[in-house]
């Protein structure tokens, strides 16, 4: 998950790195890791069930913020997005897993923007929760 330029590619072969427009985390086989050229591995325990993804366009920046505990879990910097929109981005390859959106901004301070933002509750149920399990 993370935000991607919107002229990426989205059939065939996917360049997965910021060279080819996407800044993102990816959770795999119980690992996470950024998609970096190369992954690097993160090392995070407990894995986070919620993630905040905060863009900043002045600092080129895109990080991503353990929604469970406010921790940093990893920030791209120098991000080019060479003026260009900028979409969610999501890839989703495990059978079982659900996926579900939340408008919410950190309650914590995020180190890419340096202060707190006001904000709605976060909810407390994880954002990926398995197949047919009741979401709020």
């Amino acid at each position: 998950m993370g935000v991607a330029r919107k002229s990426v590619e989205r059939k065939g072969k996917i360049n997965m790195s910021p060279e080819g427009g996407i800044w993102a985390v990816e959770y795999l086989y119980g690992h996470l890791k950024s998609l970096t050229s190369p992954p690097t591995p993160l090392s995070l325990s407990p894995v986070p069930t919620r993630i905040w993804v905060c863009l900043d366009c002045t600092q080129q920046q895109v990080s991503f913020i353990n929604a469970d505990n406010g921790v940093q879990i990893f920030t791209f910097t120098a991000a080019s997005f060479k003026r260009e929109t900028i979409c969610p981005w999501f890839m989703l390859w495990t059978q079982g897993i659900q996926l579900c959106l939340r408008d919410s901004t950190p309650q914590t301070p995020s180190p890419a923007q340096g202060d707190s933002c006001p904000s709605p509750a976060t909810p407390a149920s994880p954002l990926l929760a398995p197949a047919g399990e009741a979401q709020e």
